[in-house]
């Protein structure tokens, strides 16, 4: 059993030993999650607004009748070798990405890549309870022998920062 509490950790430390044996899927990564997206130095996504593209308006939205703002996020594309927004990317970079219009950028794969490293799985087995070799076998059930469903009941909800373990086990899916 996991520690109580612990559960992101544990989510965190199996992401690591699948990116570290190479069992993730790139190109999933790149055309159907954020990770390619661009989060400025202060944590914000980049827009294109930030770019100088003038937001533009949407349909109405349902509830309140007012238009939705469209604001595309950004991604560097290896094709153009240039930022764009996501819906226009060929190609989006996940790593090393230059600084756009002179703001330094890095991707939400990369943030993520950094949050992990925290959490080899000796440091993982410490705090969670579980060994550092079922972190592994757990890693490896994950990047070789899927598909795996990973079910969240409720009890997260009973800890403060509880959508934190959510979005950690999400990502590890």
């Amino acid at each position: 059993p996991v520690r109580a509490g612990t559960d992101a950790v544990l989510a965190m430390s199996t992401l690591g030993v699948v990116v570290e044996n190479n069992w993730h899927d790139t190109e999933f990564l790149k055309a159907h999650t954020e990770a390619p997206f661009l989060v400025k130095e202060d944590g914000a996504l980049l827009r294109m607004s930030d770019l100088g593209v003038e937001p533009q308006q949407g349909d109405p939205n349902p509830t309140t009748g007012e238009p939705t703002i469209i604001d595309p996020c950004v991604v560097w594309d290896e094709k153009t070798q240039g930022a764009v927004a996501y819906t226009d990317a060929t190609d989006p970079r996940l790593l090393d990405v230059p600084a756009v219009n002179g703001m330094a950028v890095k991707t939400e794969w990369e943030i993520t890549l950094e949050s992990i490293r925290e959490y080899d799985p000796e440091t993982a087995a410490g705090i969670t309870g579980v060994s550092a070799d079922d972190i592994r076998e757990l890693a490896r059930v994950y990047g070789e022998e899927g598909p795996v469903n990973t079910y969240n009941i409720y009890g997260f909800n009973h800890y403060f920062n509880a959508h934190q373990a959510y979005r950690a086990i999400d990502t590890l899916g």
